[in-house]
């Protein structure tokens, strides 16, 4: 039987889901912790690293997928400020993380959205490289998610031809965009603000998934 977590716990209200048991781990690790539905992302992290999981006297074997987190700013104004972004990819026991300037500083194009855009263009691309088939996007722009996942039409022609790239190797790649509250995406927002602060000191200046 194949099990994913977000099979379940995406919608919520499973039977299953709910109040789960964390028995034996692959690797011997015992857990008596009792996990709630909403806390879901703390489940994730622990089955990540352990191929197999023990669940009420089942045995569940997890589909590693690799997952990609993106994310956004531009400060101290938007727009017109500095524009960063960065992304977190998980690929099964490897993290990847990645960061840059998403346009020319205090320019017109330097606004949140394209550096949100930039974000997740940059990394399906490195997705692509490394051969992601099926991969999850996440993000916490609702705006984006939407219109990435055709939702919503994009009208910005600052934005554009980001969207229509990151739809293409979307498409190439058959990624999936789901939208996920901040909190979920504190990893992202650092990377983001670590470009911020590089270019502040002019340690980045080259726009783009090239300037990592």
């Amino acid at each position: 039987m194949v099990w994913t977590y977000s099979d379940e716990f995406r919608r919520g209200n499973s039977n299953r889901t709910k109040g789960i048991e964390t028995g034996k781990l692959r690797k011997g690790k015992e857990t008596d912790k009792r996990i709630e539905c909403k806390e879901y992302e703390l489940l994730w992290l622990k089955v990540l690293l352990e191929p197999t999981l023990f669940i009420k006297n089942q045995v569940y074997t997890i589909q590693k997928k690799m997952i990609g987190y993106f994310d956004g700013l531009c400060e101290p104004k938007n727009p017109g400020g500095i524009a960063t972004f960065g992304y977190v990819i998980i690929n099964g026991e490897k993290k990847i993380q990645g960061y840059g300037l998403a346009a020319e500083p205090f320019s017109s194009s330097a606004t949140n959205n394209v550096a949100e855009y930039t974000g997740v263009l940059c990394l399906l691309t490195k997705m692509k490289e490394l051969g992601a088939k099926d991969p999850e996007i996440r993000g916490d722009s609702q705006l984006v998610i939407r219109q990435l996942k055709g939702e919503y039409k994009v009208k910005s022609l600052r934005i554009k031809h980001l969207y229509e790239k990151a739809v293409e190797i979307a498409r190439e790649i058959n990624a999936k965009f789901e939208w996920v509250p901040r909190e979920f995406n504190k990893e992202a927002d650092l990377m983001t603000r670590i470009a911020y602060e590089k270019v502040r000191e002019g340690k980045l200046t080259k726009v783009g998934c090239e300037g990592l």
